[in-house]
């Protein structure tokens, strides 16, 4: 991940499993351009996945990930803590 904020996104859906576009924004302190942006890169990568409900888009970790990209992940959320 070239892009700290990107790291941050994908450990806030580590502990919270979903969240929409205006969550993630409030939590970075992001635009909410920014954070589509982020979220699209991310997605583009594999790691996250997206479900629309209705109105809203809601992002969680890809259910895809290897087991190598979730201990690094948790490890990056241990640090973290």
């Amino acid at each position: 991940m070239a892009n700290p904020k990107r790291m941050e996104i994908v450990l806030h859906l580590e502990k919270r499993r979903v969240l929409n576009v205006s969550e993630v924004s409030e939590k970075l302190d992001l635009s909410f351009k920014s954070t589509s942006k982020h979220l699209h890169k991310l997605e583009e990568a594999g790691l996250i996945g997206r479900k629309k409900r209705m109105n809203m888009v809601y992002y969680f970790l890809s259910a895809d990930l290897s087991k190598e990209v979730r201990d690094v992940i948790n490890l990056f959320a241990r640090i973290g803590e």
